[in-house]
């Protein structure tokens, strides 16, 4: 869980409860509310009741002393004592922060080389948060891996006590879908954390599920008779990304049913921004707009940036419905076309609200009259991507 998440009221601070929150279960029930107790109140050094992001950060940083050189280490595949870019990334996606890995990296690649050194990784952590090198994301996703930590040492318990509800499990499917519903059911009826149904399929605790393990789980655990083409099929809808493993997110959007505030893939569709690109001789402002201009700009867009339409729908979709409202999309359209620069900031707005806002609106209406099941307002994700993979390119 990160700050913000646990930060209920808002203010930027976590008091007691929120605090306590923070923490993984097996880490609650074994230490207990007086042992958090005494945590917090040495963490809150100016005695104020409340912890800031530097104090739970300074106090993360002493009680996880090693901590980080472990979990960095257990993603250093080949074991060379360093991490690159891509072993990194792994390690921020297994606390949930696989989207911020890029803007994190460089602060711990100190050498400028490409990999980040295990040796010596506690002192300058320690080093670059005194010279403020270390952004407030970086701090947040380090004290996510202590705490992460923290509960390995009570993760076999953790695992042991899904393990013994699936005694009592068996899918009894023999085709993709079903597989997929019955697989579902159990593991979100379970009530499991996602770090403790993904210890139920990792061998080698890298947070990765690959297609073995995930088989090999299906037929021992899950006692599931399958072909193993069927398993594949249901690997592979869950493995959205294609990569050949399931990660953190994907389990998460899987078991949840939706993605969480950090999801990798909704955080590159909030970066978007429909500009053209550098050195580009035409602006926006020279462009006539029409509905299927707007819709190929977009598509170019989103090709570029290798997005789905469905991580854009999701990624949109405020109210967690499934659907993209025409408020929702709106909003995020708007965003999606102004420019971070502050000195175009104003005639993009004027050209938003007088030419460009009702084109969209009208393409809004294209795509959702596309929608097979009735609803007027919103736009089925599924059908969305299909008509735009349908469209003629421009």
């Amino acid at each position: 869980m990160r700050f913000e998440e646990k930060d209920r009221d808002g203010d930027l601070t976590l008091d007691f409860e929120e605090f306590h929150a923070n923490f993984p279960r097996l880490v609650r029930e074994a230490v207990g509310v007086e042992g958090i107790r005494r945590w917090f109140d040495e963490a809150d050094t100016d005695g104020d009741k409340t912890l800031t992001k530097n104090e739970f950060f300074a106090w993360c940083m002493k009680h996880g002393q090693g901590g980080l050189h472990d979990k960095f280490a257990k993603f250093d595949r080949l074991q060379t004592g360093s991490l690159d870019y891509n072993e990194f990334e792994r390690l921020c996606a297994s606390v949930g922060f696989g989207g911020e890995a890029r803007k994190i990296f460089p602060s711990l690649d100190e050498e400028r080389r490409g990999v980040i050194k295990l040796e010596g990784i506690e002192e300058l952590v320690k080093r670059h948060s005194e010279n403020r090198r270390l952004s407030a994301r970086a701090k947040e996703m380090l004290c996510m891996v202590l705490l992460a930590g923290a509960e390995a040492a009570l993760s076999a318990e953790g695992a042991s006590d899904l393990r013994s509800k699936t005694k009592d499990w068996a899918i009894r499917a023999r085709d993709a879908a079903g597989v997929r519903v019955e697989l579902h059911a159990l593991l979100s009826g379970s009530g499991a954390a996602i770090v403790d149904v993904m210890a139920l399929f990792n061998s080698d605790r890298e947070q990765l599920i690959d297609e073995m393990e995930f088989q090999t789980t299906l037929k021992t655990l899950f006692k599931c008779h399958a072909k193993p083409w069927e398993l594949d099929a249901v690997f592979e809808s869950i493995d959205l990304d294609r990569s050949g493993s399931i990660g953190f997110d994907e389990l998460f959007e899987f078991v949840r049913g939706r993605r969480h505030a950090h999801d990798r893939r909704s955080l590159v569709v909030r970066r978007l921004s429909l500009q053209p690109p550098p050195g580009a001789a035409w602006a926006l402002g020279d462009i006539e707009w029409d509905v299927e201009t707007f819709r190929s700009l977009l598509r170019q867009n989103f090709k570029v940036h290798d997005v789905k339409v469905a991580d854009v729908i999701k990624a949109w979709d405020r109210s967690g419905d499934g659907q993209l409202s025409e408020s929702e999309y709106l909003h995020h359209m708007e965003l999606f076309f102004m420019s971070s620069s502050a000195a175009a900031s104003m005639a993009l707005r004027q050209l938003w609200q007088q030419e460009v806002r009702s084109v969209a609106l009208s393409a809004f209406h294209v795509v959702a009259a596309i929608d097979r099941n009735g609803r007027e307002e919103g736009a089925n994700d599924e059908e969305e991507e299909r008509h735009a993979r349908r469209a003629p390119a421009e």
